[in-house]
Formats: structure tokens, C-alpha cells, sequence
């Protein structure tokens, strides 16, 4: 029986002498994952087990979607309702610690199964919750930055 380290070894020499194949299989093979990337919603519902990585993508998901339910399913403030833009905004601040202590699948349990208040969370699309935490002060951009001139009147 071959170690481990044999095998490696003789899987890089093969590839070294057959690049042109080895670039084919690659491919290939992302091209598999990329397609089963992207139908991993429609198929989770059907008991298909899954790669591990994709099978945490869709888990995640789910719950994601379970939660955007609980909230309302649309933005509080423009009423959107694609899932994949909506977030789960902290209205009194404090989103980015709770994130970071608990994590986002800890976060999304915890709030499923009861053991967190949703009093103080809402929906925001990517938009809203961008401006939301400019006009709260919790981001900051000069107004120069964002059209490229300064304003001249102000001293001179």
C-alpha cells in the first residue's frame, strides 16, 4: 500500500507530464461544482446529499430563509422581498459584536429556537442598512470623497 506522500508524489508528476489533461479534468470539474452551486436551493427540498461545503451553503440557507420569515420577509423601509439582499438588522446597534461573539449559524439558531428576542431586529435590504448605519454614525465618508471636488467657499 502506497503512503500518502507516494501518492502525491506521483499525482504531481503525472499532471507535470500531462498538463493539458490534468487543465481539462480541473476544469471540468469546477464547471460540475459551479452548476451544482447554483441549483443547490431547488435541491436540498429533494433529500440529495451533497458535497460537504455545498451541503452547509444550502443549510445555511434554509435557515436564513426560515428566519427572513420570522422578520417579516421584506425590508422595513422599501419593502423589497428578494432574500438574498435582505439582512438582519440590530436597530440599536451592536449587530457586529453579537456576530462576532456568536457567529452567523449560532445567530440564525439561537433566533430560531426562541432563545433570542427579535424585538430589537429588523430587515434591511443591502441598501437601507448601508444608509441606516451612515445616518446612525456608525460609518463615515466626506462629502469630497464621494464627488471627487472640494469645496472652496468654505475659508477662502
Amino acid at each position: 500500500m502506497k503512503t500518502r506522500e507516494e501518492i502525491n508524489t506521483y499525482h504531481r508528476e503525472w499532471c507535470r507530464k500531462n498538463k493539458d489533461r490534468c487543465r481539462e479534468y480541473n476544469r471540468s470539474w469546477r464547471l460540475k461544482i459551479r452548476v451544482m452551486g447554483r441549483t443547490v436551493p431547488s435541491r436540498v427540498g429533494d433529500g440529495h446529499v451533497l458535497p460537504g461545503a455545498l451541503r452547509l451553503q444550502a443549510l445555511r440557507w434554509k435557515k436564513k430563509l426560515r428566519v427572513v420569515e420570522l422578520l417579516g420577509g421584506k425590508c422595513a423601509k422599501c419593502g423589497i422581498v428578494d432574500p438574498r439582499l435582505l439582512q438582519i438588522n440590530h436597530i440599536n446597534g451592536g449587530g457586529t459584536a453579537e456576530y462576532k461573539r456568536l457567529g452567523h449559524y449560532k445567530l440564525t439558531a439561537t433566533i430560531l429556537n426562541g432563545a433570542r428576542s427579535i424585538e430589537d431586529l429588523n430587515l434591511l435590504c443591502a441598501n437601507c442598512n448601508l444608509l441606516y448605519e451612515f445616518e446612525r454614525g456608525a460609518r463615515y465618508c466626506e462629502i469630497e470623497t464621494l464627488t471627487g471636488s472640494r469645496d472652496t467657499e468654505k475659508g477662502t
